[in-house]
């Protein structure tokens, strides 16, 4: 008997696939660099140079808060990504025979005009190739 299905269920077979969930990331830096993300959405590297300690707490807080509004303005995600519909998926077969796809998550920013292009904020690139781990098992 199968706990919560109708009476009579019964399980005739185990499934012969299974699988798993990872959270892709978008590491394209933040810089000048042929693949960086979009300029619109880079944020400079942050320096440590905030010191509450020493010098006005104040002035420190301040600047981290400064920080934090930019990275908010130009809000792209690097991982979970709610505001695209539309993408451009590809897939590539390296030398080895190995297959990538690569997905660019097309959107606009809050005040952006909606005449102009949406832009490529995120994207990710994962192998499609096995990876060997063992199967996810269902406890």
């Amino acid at each position: 008997m199968v706990t919560g299905w109708p009476a009579g269920t019964t399980l005739n077979q185990t499934p012969d696939w299974s699988w798993r969930l990872k959270l892709a990331l978008d590491d394209r830096p933040d810089d000048t660099a042929a693949n960086a993300r979009p300029e619109k959405i880079r944020v400079g590297p942050i320096t440590p140079d905030v010191n509450p300690q020493s010098g006005d707490p104040h002035a420190a807080y301040r600047k981290v808060l400064a920080r934090h509004v930019e990275i908010f303005k130009k809000g792209a995600a690097r991982r979970v990504v709610w505001d695209s519909n539309i993408g451009i998926v590809r897939f590539a077969r390296d030398g080895a025979g190995n297959i990538t796809a690569t997905q660019d998550l097309l959107y606009w920013l809050a005040g952006d005009e909606t005449t102009e292009e949406p832009e490529a904020f995120t994207a990710y690139s994962e192998s499609l190739e096995p990876t060997g781990a063992a199967r996810p098992a269902i406890p």
